[in-house]
């Protein structure tokens, strides 16, 4: 018995992202396989964004299951600023970033 499962949702944050993923191979009932994955975690609508946040880890996140990847697309406020949020108290086993110069990582600190 071997069932391969998926789920992909964008969440509803207004402006700004929030993607996650889920990919489950179910080998027989005692044995499966899952990776779970976010893309971005920010929008504008501080409240909107929160709600959901919340509500991911509710339901996907429980009993400390660890997030395999998260992927930043790039560091704009509204793709960005409620990552502590989704990574408060949780592990990440690998992050996508892009790459940026010391000349941008100063810019970055600063703003």
């Amino acid at each position: 018995m071997e069932l391969f499962k998926q789920k992909f949702t964008i969440h509803p944050i207004g402006q700004g992202l929030f993607y996650s993923g889920l990919v489950e191979l179910i080998v027989s009932p005692s044995n499966n396989k899952s990776f779970r994955f976010v893309f971005d975690c920010g929008s504008m609508n501080k409240v909107n964004c929160v709600d959901e946040v919340e509500e991911y880890r509710r339901v996907d996140l429980q009993n400390g299951t660890k997030l395999d990847l998260l992927i930043i697309s790039h560091f704009d406020q509204d793709h960005v600023n409620h990552i502590h949020k989704l990574l408060e108290n949780r592990k990440v086993k690998k992050v996508i970033a892009p790459f940026l110069n010391f000349e941008e990582r100063v810019f970055l600190v600063l703003r």
